[in-house]
């Protein structure tokens, strides 16, 4: 039998073999990576790269070779000789000497033991794995072929339109008058007929429905390639990663170049015309794609992103006023001869080469991305065409929004119109909308101020500070001033008697509030969203200052804060700016201005802008302008978590409602009125804050507007919480099935005020069935449905089930559960 040491393949010629062409294959890659940056002005640059490409590959042979010592022997090797002359019966001496003859008769010469010596092993083995990196390059590119040919059959030819106006305006920018027919990731083919640019798209699933620009930014990064891809520098890439993609010193190389190659094409990018900012957002929102869950996008996210490093590209992109350089020639030069000398020290001792290479991660430089990108150019490309569509599909008359970050503001727009008729457009600067129940965190805020200059203890009884009336002692545990800010006073939601028809029927909040407060659970047991605790703390605010509540607004929160266009009250200098309501039934109808006897936890009205100041102050701890408007400590606190009714539920700071609903850890508060909606989202991680008003009772719009905010801002980001593995052990479902009902409703009269609505818990094979979905279950007392919302229940010292837990919602057990269906 033949073995491979009989032919010459020994591991020790497979082990020089990748050794020595591998080190080649990289002082290769180095040197293509040289003659790509320094000798394009040159009058045959393919000739000189080929020639300095050759050159520094046979250096780093030589290199190895003058440290690689062939064995002084014949054309077979000690262990091919032994296997022969056992074969013949001779020993290996003698064997050794015949087989020397024999070379000496075959080459005809006089001299009768000269032996021709065979290449050493460490060239055939060079050799053998260059052959075998030519082979799978030839079938890649067969194959690429193959690929080519399908798609050119059902290529789209674009001879109008911003595709090919786009093409046609880079090819006049750079001087091209003809483009090779070059294709790239098998995305795009540009060929020429007749001496016109005919530009032939290939649309994966999806591309086609991108919006025109960013399919003009993509298109042209693959113009940019085709004119600045280098002949060799691409095939030294493609021939050393075919032959060594095990190599993390090749491959590392390899990346490097392509990685050039990207930024001299973004840089033809930008230099067509396109903005730099919004480039990048291309960059970010296909780079989202491409690691999401789209995979229809993929050959289009593959064919921008390339094989480099966001961070580096954006990074260039975004700096443009500097120029994409390359490092130095006396650089360049440098990482060629530490290569060099790094090959002589592997050759003498290979086994010190490490095999891994460290992973470089975009995760490092999501912030300062998200820093560079939050400019008002980028997000108006973001928000207009969302703003605009969503206004349209949903009949939303008029909408602003604000962003800042960190200390400044980033961006306001006014869209649509505060009157529809008159049509009167929304200015973010000076149209005034109603906020809501946001006006609880700002009565949150002045109750922190109180405790910041020790006028009110958060752990307090309220009683201790009531002089009027009393919160009525039901339980054992008293009402705190951090029940009231963490709704968890457990007052009754009477929801009678807060809308009043006109101004002068507002009743003083003493007032109001006497008699309405009913006790109906222990303090802290579990929040429900609290109207009524809110009022009362804004009450509290007007017995330790003596002032108003709105006096102490005014004073002590808005004008430190410049919020010049802000309080509970509209001035009539500024009716005109404000916008009108509305609601649409086939047209739009306006809707009557609401009055509350709640106003700390309602009818507080703003600009976006002027709530752009407040979001500012609440994420620099509490600090606006230089002033300090809430001490870190309790600016923080705000932020915090203070209360959640499970551990695995998000819960409540101070006032605050935490908000994981977009991926990232944040705090916001929505409010609503008849007529107008609004949203408050912060991001204390990244220092983020957005606002939006509008003048429609809807939620739709904050919600599209975040989500598109922060998928940019913060690509990667899952907004689904991660499925937790069934719970193996038997459950007795019997016991959560029942009728239940939101703890937000009058529970002294539930046919009056805010009624109870009850809900029904039914129970299958597989868990419970809640509101028509599915939940599994994932715990004793834990359900989870397929998108990843968890269903917690709580029961008492009796072991029977008392609440259903949904995020901050307590679902409250009304009635004795019913029997399994089927039973």
């Amino acid at each position: 039998m033949v073995t491979l040491d009989m032919v010459g393949l020994s591991p020790a010629l497979l082990f020089d073999g990748l050794l020595v062409s591998s080190i080649g294959g990289s002082i290769l890659l180095l040197g293509a990576r040289l003659v790509m940056r320094h000798l394009r002005s040159h009058p045959h640059p393919v000739l000189c790269q080929v020639a300095l490409g050759a050159l520094l590959c046979c250096l780093g042979i030589l290199s190895v070779a003058l440290t690689v010592q062939p064995e002084p022997i014949g054309c077979l090797t000690t262990d091919c000789r032994s296997a022969a002359s056992e074969a013949t019966g001779q020993s290996q001496r003698e064997f050794t000497f015949a087989a020397m003859g024999k070379f000496a008769d075959v080459a005809g010469s006089d001299h009768k033991t000269t032996l021709a010596p065979p290449a050493p092993i460490w060239i055939r083995g060079t050799l053998l794995i260059w052959g075998l990196g030519l082979i799978v390059l030839i079938a890649r590119m067969i194959g690429r072929r193959i690929k080519t040919a399908h798609l050119i059959t059902q290529a789209v030819p674009i001879e109008a339109g911003p595709l090919a106006e786009a093409f046609r305006r880079a090819c006049k920018k750079h001087g091209v008058r003809s483009v090779p027919r070059l294709l790239r990731h098998d995305d795009i083919d540009v060929p020429v007929a007749g001496g016109v640019l005919r530009p032939v798209v290939f649309l994966p699933a999806g591309f086609d429905s991108q919006s025109p620009a960013r399919v003009e930014m993509i298109l042209l990064h693959e113009l940019a390639h085709l004119l600045r891809r280098d002949p060799l520098a691409t095939f030294a890439a493609e021939l050393t990663t075919a032959c060594f993609w095990f190599n993390p010193l090749v491959w590392k190389t390899a990346s490097r170049i392509r990685e050039l190659q990207e930024l001299a094409a973004d840089s033809l990018v930008i230099n067509v015309g396109i903005k730099p900012s919004h480039y990048a957002q291309c960059l970010l929102r296909t780079f989202r794609e491409f690691t999401g869950s789209r995979p229809t996008l993929l050959p289009t996210a593959h064919s921008i992103l390339g094989n480099s490093l966001l961070e580096t590209r954006l990074r260039t992109v975004l700096d443009c006023a500097r120029p994409h350089g390359a490092p130095r020639r006396s650089v360049t030069f440098g990482m060629v001869t530490l290569f060099c000398i790094l090959s002589v020290a592997m050759a003498m001792a290979p086994q010190a080469l490490s095999t891994g290479a460290p992973s470089e991660s975009t995760e490092s430089s999501e912030i300062e991305l998200q820093q560079s990108l939050l400019n008002r150019t980028a997000l108006d490309e973001i928000l207009r065409p969302l703003f605009i569509d969503t206004m349209t599909e949903h009949h939303i008359a008029g909408a602003a929004i604000a962003i800042v970050h960190k200390d400044k503001l980033v961006y306001d727009q006014g869209f649509g119109n505060l009157e529809v008729y008159q049509e009167k457009p929304v200015d973010s600067r000076s149209t005034i909308f109603r906020i809501g129940s946001i006006s609880k965190v700002v009565t949150g805020v002045a109750v922190m101020q109180l405790v910041d200059q020790g006028l009110l203890d958060l752990d307090a009884d309220v009683n201790d500070y009531l002089t009027k009336f009393k919160v009525p002692e039901t339980f054992d545990e008293p009402v705190r001033v951090r029940h009231l800010l963490t709704h968890t006073a457990g007052f009754d939601q009477i929801g009678l008697g807060r809308h009043v028809m006109k101004l002068e029927e507002v009743l003083p909040l003493g007032e109001f509030l006497d008699g309405n407060l009913i006790r109906v659970r222990p303090p802290g047991e579990v929040s429900c969203y609290d109207t009524y605790a809110i009022t009362l703390a804004g009450y509290l605010v007007e017995q330790l200052s003596g002032q108003s509540f709105e006096q102490y607004l005014q004073e002590h929160l808005f004008k430190p804060l410049e919020m010049i266009r802000s309080g509970i009250a509209v001035p009539p200098a500024l009716a005109a700016d404000t916008a009108v309501g509305y609601d649409f039934r086939d047209q739009w109808l306006p809707m009557r201005w609401e009055f509350m006897n709640t106003a700390p936890a309602s009818t507080v009205n703003a600009t976006v802008t002027d709530m752009a100041n407040f979001a500012i102050m609440m994420l620099q701890d509490g600090q606006f302008k230089g002033r300090q408007i809430l001490t870190p400590e309790s600016a923080q606190a705000m932020l915090t978590q203070q209360h959640t009714n499970h551990p695995d539920h998000p819960g409540y700071g101070l006032t605050f409602i935490e908000d994981p609903s977009h991926g990232v850890p944040a705090f916001g508060h929505g409010g609503s009125m008849t007529g107008f909606g609004a949203y408050l989202y912060l991001v204390p991680e990244l220092e983020l804050g957005i606002y939006l008003s509008y003048n429609q009772e809807s939620g739709v719009l904050p919600e599209a507007a975040i989500s598109r905010l922060i998928a940019v801002l913060a690509p990667g980001r899952s907004s689904t919480p991660e499925l937790r593995p069934r719970y193996e052990q038997a459950v007795d479902l019997s016991r959560f099935a029942g009728t239940y009902a939101n703890n937000m409703h009058h529970h002294t009269d539930p046919s009056t005020g805010w009624r109870r609505r009850p809900l029904m818990v039914e129970t299958n094979d597989l868990g419970v069935v809640f509101k028509g979905k599915q939940a599994y279950p994932v715990g004793p007392l834990d359900f989870q449905r397929d998108d990843g919302v968890l269903l917690s229940f709580r029961e008492n010292s009796r072991g029977e089930i008392t609440y259903l837990l949904i995020n901050q919602t307590a679902y409250e057990r009304i009635r004795a559960p019913t029997r399994l269906a089927g039973e």
